[in-house]
């Protein structure tokens, strides 16, 4: 007796593309653009690292990352603590030339040690002095703001200028970071900046940003992006504060040669 083997049918699954949602998208796209980056800006926090250490020890210079027999600094030992002191800047928004500027200045005053070793940078007793460092530097910023309002004339007057001044102030920043000799989008190099290091940047500015106002929601809360959020919902009452912004930063990108927002 033959058995009929029964043939099965085969089954085809329909694949479907996802389809990310419009709100979605921003944040996806400079995700991938600031991953891009990452290592750079880790590098960029050693050798800033590197220049206080020399600094401190009043030599030539000082490398945290490199070897003879490795040329790779993602080999280095020391590349994982400044890759954790680099994430606790990144989730908290904050600066991490202020950071590593802060653990030094905390070093000044240990007996046996000269200066933070890089496994000393994320340090329970590290995050939480630059915490306090944060708190003196906003003190000491606020009492200046109010000194300079007490000499100064009409309120609009002063904000007008205070608004000039900041707006000035990160568009330098911005320029700092930009480099324009490398074969890279300008236009996503300065979109990646601004997420990267808006803790650095002034509100005033920021609103400038259509981008922005959609990835803020998103980014995890702190103390800055609190600050931001509130001075945001001043200026959208104001058209006075609208319209001191459009012209400052006008002025302040064509001053330091900045492009235009990236549209996302």
């Amino acid at each position: 007796m033959v058995r009929k083997v029964s043939k099965k049918k085969k089954q085809t699954i329909e694949r479907k593309p996802i389809i990310l949602p419009d709100y979605i998208k921003p944040q996806v796209k400079l995700w991938e653009l600031t991953e891009l980056t990452r290592d750079e800006d880790i590098l960029a926090m050693s050798r800033y690292y590197d220049r206080l250490v020399a600094d401190t020890l009043n030599r030539a210079g000082h490398n945290s990352l490199y070897t003879k027999t490795s040329k790779d600094p993602r080999e280095h030992r020391n590349w994982i603590h400044f890759a954790r002191a680099y994430e606790i800047c990144r989730m908290k928004g904050w600066d991490r030339k202020l950071y590593i500027k802060a653990q030094f200045e905390r070093s000044k005053h240990w007996e046996k040690m000269k200066y933070p070793y890089p496994s000393m940078l994320y340090s329970k007793n590290a995050i939480s002095y630059f915490i306090q460092y944060l708190g003196r530097l906003e003190q000491n910023y606020s009492e200046d703001i109010d000194k300079d309002q007490r000499k100064r004339g009409k309120e609009s007057d002063d904000l007008e200028e205070i608004i000039i001044k900041e707006v000035y102030n990160s568009a330098e920043t911005i320029s700092r970071y930009l480099n324009f000799k490398e074969n890279k989008d300008i236009l996503s190099q300065k979109a990646v900046i601004i997420l990267g290091h808006y803790a650095e940047l002034s509100p005033f500015y920021l609103w400038s940003v259509p981008w922005f106002h959609k990835v803020m929601p998103d980014l995890k809360e702190n103390k800055m992006l609190y600050s931001c959020k509130r001075e945001f919902n001043r200026i959208t009452k104001s058209t006075f504060m609208k319209l001191a912004i459009d012209k400052a930063v006008e002025e302040a990108e064509r001053r330091y040669n900045l492009p235009p927002n990236i549209n996302l």
